[in-house]
């Protein structure tokens, strides 16, 4: 049990807490009770603009 819960706290740090749970809770479980596992799509990164990196602001 104390693996499982490194692996689960690990898979949230890479990803969310949702998808860790996901895997780590819903996924064996529905394996187990012989339904079929689902998996979410991943969601996209956030994107930076070019902006944010330039120390000034526009004139207005």
């Amino acid at each position: 049990r104390p693996l499982l819960r490194r692996a689960c706290e690990r898979a949230a740090q890479l990803t969310d807490w949702e998808t860790a749970v996901a895997l780590c809770c819903e996924n064996p479980a529905a394996v187990a009770a012989g339904r079929d596992v689902t998996i979410a799509p991943p969601k996209p990164a956030a994107r930076r603009s070019f902006g944010s990196w330039l120390p000034w602001r526009k004139a207005a």
